[in-house]
């Protein structure tokens, strides 16, 4: 069977276990089958490894030597695997994947916030967590807890798979940042109890907080983060997913945040403002709109919109390659009617103005006019007589879209 070019969405997935592409050793479970994955279930049995491993072109069952091998735990009645150990479970779903289609895994979100470590194995491929064109066969999972140890059962979902019919070819990237700021009662996350009971993975929403998480506060708008523990914290950015798109987490690439460090760090010594800067007075007219902010205000009460706190600044990037500033503004957002509002004084301004601080909020779209304006100030510099080192300039074009393309 085949599949338009993109990430396949529910009804796709569902055709495709129709259709044999995705099979189980039992029957599929009630949603099972996400909007854009499937999640993969433990089967009933636990090898506990000496150590990681990839098969490099053999079958997993051919690598489960004594060697490696330490024993079999059986997970039929529910078994405790340990913190700090590392364990391959036989997945209950295989798959047989048609030419031109792919899958990708990663574990699920409830996974990431107990600190459990999950990634997937198949039968000789030479990398975790993908599964190249035409492959048939059976799923692993690596799972090693890491915080808790974690009672697990067969039918316990700790992985979710993705399939992707055609290239690989991202339409935007966006990078997280972490929020300092107060979110309720000076409260801006959580940190894991190292010596807490186990944890049961069927009784989601079954435990209590403060048995295996203390609260974190911020003070001056800091956090010092203790070595090997482990934290979940807010992001600054809020962000929801249009209906026609997915969207998946991948750590910043080395050699992007490599290029960006660079040209940052050429733009720490550019100054704006201060002594010997041309001022300019231009004479405004401010008229008041008390009464439509009012109006305005009551349709966006009825919208369930709620305030953002402490966004610093927001920057709307024009076709033009100018920015829309607002520094300091109101945001106010309701996720459910899709709804977002930005009150404010918005300035625009050129790219290079709000360098370097917007650096991390650049994505591919904004790359040519990186590219422009680090060539155009290294000629300045060469007009002016300073001699410009060319490893000083990043090849912008070439690291960044290389990277956001692989």
């Amino acid at each position: 069977m085949s599949f338009p070019d993109g990430i396949l969405a529910d009804h796709q997935i569902e055709a495709a276990i129709a259709n044999g592409m995705v099979r189980s050793d039992a029957p599929f479970a009630p949603l099972q089958v996400q909007p854009a994955s499937i999640d993969l279930r433990l089967g009933t049995k636990a090898y506990r490894l000496r150590a990681s491993f990839l098969p490099n072109g053999r079958t997993v069952e051919e690598c489960l030597t004594d060697d490696i091998v330490m024993h079999t735990v059986d997970l039929s009645n529910g078994a405790v695997l340990e913190t700090g150990c590392v364990y391959l479970v036989p997945l209950q779903e295989y798959v047989s994947l048609p030419e031109g289609v792919t899958a990708t895994a990663n574990p699920k979100s409830s996974t990431g916030r107990i600190d459990v470590f999950v990634r997937l194995i198949a039968d000789g491929v030479s990398r975790f967590d993908g599964i190249p064109e035409g492959y048939d066969g059976p799923l692993y999972a690596e799972v090693s807890p890491r915080t808790y140890s974690v009672l697990a059962r067969p039918g316990d979902r700790l992985l979710q798979m993705r399939f992707r019919s055609g290239e690989h070819t991202p339409t935007n990237s966006l990078d997280f940042s972490i929020h300092l700021e107060p979110l309720q009662d000076g409260l801006i996350g959580y940190r894991a109890r190292r010596h807490a009971r186990v944890l049961d993975l069927s009784r989601v929403g079954g435990h209590r907080i403060d048995d295996y998480w203390e609260p974190v506060f911020a003070r001056n708008g800091r956090l010092i983060l203790d070595p090997d523990e482990f934290y979940i914290l807010a992001s600054k950015e809020f962000v929801t997913i249009p209906v026609d798109r997915a969207a998946e987490m991948a750590p910043t690439e080395a050699d992007v945040q490599a290029a960006r460090d660079k040209l940052k760090a050429r733009f720490e010594a550019v100054r704006t403002g201060g002594a010997g800067t041309v001022r300019r007075k231009k004479l405004k007219k401010h008229a008041s709109h008390a009464a439509d902010e009012k109006q305005l205000q009551q349709q966006l009460k009825r919208l369930g919109v709620n305030n953002i706190p402490g966004v610093e600044e927001v920057n709307m990037f024009k076709e033009d390659g100018s920015v829309l500033h607002f520094a300091t503004p109101k945001v106010q957002a309701s996720v459910a009617a899709n709804t977002y509002t930005i009150t404010g004084h918005g300035d625009t301004k050129r790219l290079e103005e709000l360098l370097p601080g917007i650096i991390n909020q650049l994505g591919p779209d904004n790359l040519m006019n990186l590219k422009r304006i680090a060539e155009a100030h290294a000629a300045a510099e060469g007009a002016a007589g300073a001699p410009a080192e060319e490893d000083d300039i990043p090849d912008i074009g070439e690291n960044f879209e290389d990277v956001s393309k692989a």
